[in-house]
Order: C-alpha cells, then structure tokens, then sequence
C-alpha cells in the first residue's frame, strides 16, 4: 500500500466516523425537539433561559433568547461584538431541547469553527447536551 493510498484509507474512515455520530446527532436532536417541553410565550422562555443558564454556570453572561428566523436550523446562537451572547428559536425550535442546546454552544464557547468542528464535533457535543445532559 502506497502512502496516498494509506492516507486516502485514512480520510474515509475519518468521515464514515463523523457522518455516523452526525446521523447519530440527527436522530437523538429530532427525538429531543419531539419529546421536549415546548416553550409557549417570552415570559416562559425567559424562565427557562435563567434555569438552564444556571445548570451551566452561565450567570455571568450576558445572554438574550426570542423567537424569530434561525440562521441554520432550529435554532442558533451567536457571541455578539461586545461579547454578549443572542439565542434565536424558530418555530419548530420553540422547545427547551433547542433551547439547551444553544447555550451549550455558548457553554463551550463553539464559535467560529471550520466545518469539520461545526457539524461533526460541535453539533454532536450539543445534541448529546440537549438530549441525554451530557457535558464533553
């Protein structure tokens, strides 16, 4: 086997790794959005905002949530200039799973990642956060 050959050997494993925990990440967050608490109003995710903040120990940050359009997604997270953070849920993300999810985003502090981080290591951190609350 050449050294191309062993390299090109390797990649394909790398991705048939990450496409598995990435399908394994769709199938756990779309169970997670289906079987989680939805979120009816502002004053209501407000609440769950400040409690699941906490669990995080992010009550030094400056975080905001509504709803509204998602950039990607059912939901998105976004650290602003000044180093507050902006948590937007769609309509289909209107629930504490997307909720959870975005502040482990922000937990981790998962901003400006390449693609390869974003989907098949952030994404997959975050969804095993939203649906089985376990912290990587």
């Amino acid at each position: 086997m050449t050294k191309i050959e062993l390299i090109e050997k390797i990649w394909k494993g790398i991705w048939r790794v990450g496409l598995t925990f990435y399908l394994l990440r769709l199938g756990l967050g779309g169970a997670s959005i289906l079987l989680s608490e939805k979120i009816k109003d502002e004053k209501q995710l407000e609440n769950i905002l400040i409690e699941e903040s906490s669990k995080l120990n992010l009550n030094n940050k400056k975080i905001s949530a509504r709803f509204g359009k998602a950039s990607l997604g059912t939901g998105s997270s976004t650290k602003l200039p000044d180093g507050h953070y902006k948590i937007i849920l769609d309509d289909l993300g209107r629930n504490r799973a997307t909720l959870k999810h975005e502040l482990y985003h922000i937990y981790k502090n998962q901003f400006n990642h390449n693609f390869f981080e974003y989907f098949f290591i952030d994404e997959v951190q975050a969804t095993l956060y939203e649906s089985l609350n376990i912290k990587l």
